[in-house]
């Protein structure tokens, strides 16, 4: 039983189920300093040996590039909870940390220290009010994914504006 329960430690864990329309949801992923074992009800187990990889991965995760992937892979399910199944999330794209320059994982590393302990609101107040951290946070990831400034200056509001829609829509829907 230790050595199954050993396997599954991680620094890293996706929420499977989530109200992404709750005032209390601020994140999608989590990352904990200490190897830890998600709750099955709760997190989907992310399987990273790495801290270093696991920050980077966790940034990704919460950014607007995974958000994007998760409205348009989640399942529905009761009231205004989501899924992600397991299925879903290896058709998901996501940052291959070890294919990174040093300086772009510097990069994200820093990012990560800088908002590690801020409060985020929630993540339709984060969308609407343009707050600082979160766009700090999408800007940073996506110039890493390889758009220019004047890109991601000219996108990013409208992908924020166009997933606030979303949200509106199907919590209203419910």
């Amino acid at each position: 039983m230790k050595l199954e329960v050993s396997k599954k430690k991680t620094y890293l864990a996706i929420s499977r189920r989530v109200n992404p329309y709750s005032p209390n949801t601020s994140f999608l992923a989590i990352f904990n300093s200490q190897k830890f074992v998600p709750s099955d009800g709760a997190f989907k187990l992310f399987k990273v040996e790495e801290e270093k990889y696991a920050k980077i991965l966790c940034l990704s995760f919460n950014s607007i590039h995974y958000l994007i992937q998760f409205f348009r892979n989640k399942e529905e399910t009761t009231g205004q909870y989501s899924t992600i199944r397991s299925d879903d999330l290896v058709l998901i794209d996501i940052i291959n940390p070890e294919k990174l320059s040093e300086q772009e994982i510097q990069t994200l590393l820093t990012l990560f220290e800088k908002i590690k302990n801020v409060e985020f609101p929630s993540l339709m107040e984060q969308l609407q009010k343009r707050f600082w951290a979160r766009v700090e946070l999408d800007k940073t990831i996506l110039k890493v994914l390889g758009l220019t400034d004047r890109e991601i200056d000219e996108w990013l509001p409208k992908i924020y504006d166009t997933l606030i829609e979303e949200m509106r829509v199907m919590r209203d829907a419910r």
